[in-house]
């Protein structure tokens, strides 16, 4: 899996995609898909993992404790050549 850094801000690489797909290999449960749809809206502007935490926890999607999920989301968007490590990290 793709190494993810904490600290480093990410963002979209393709900013003309304004949806994820629901074939996608993000896709699971429909509450899954919300939460991966909401970080990709989140995206758009460059991110740290634990700025998407704290939105997705106060907007009652994720736990508060939520680093390691959402790090493994952000492996798999790597992956899938959707986000990059912003240059502004």
């Amino acid at each position: 899996m793709t190494s993810i850094s904490d600290s480093a801000a990410y963002s979209r690489k393709r900013p003309h995609l304004t949806e994820l797909s629901d074939d996608s290999s993000l896709a699971d449960s429909h509450s899954a898909l919300e939460r991966k749809r909401r970080v990709w809206h989140l995206l758009e502007t460059p991110q740290t993992i634990d700025s998407v935490c704290r939105t997705l926890a106060n907007e009652r999607l994720i736990d508060p404790h939520c680093h390691a999920t959402v790090r493994e989301l952000f492996a798999q968007m790597l992956e899938e050549n959707l986000i990059e490590l912003s240059p502004d990290s």
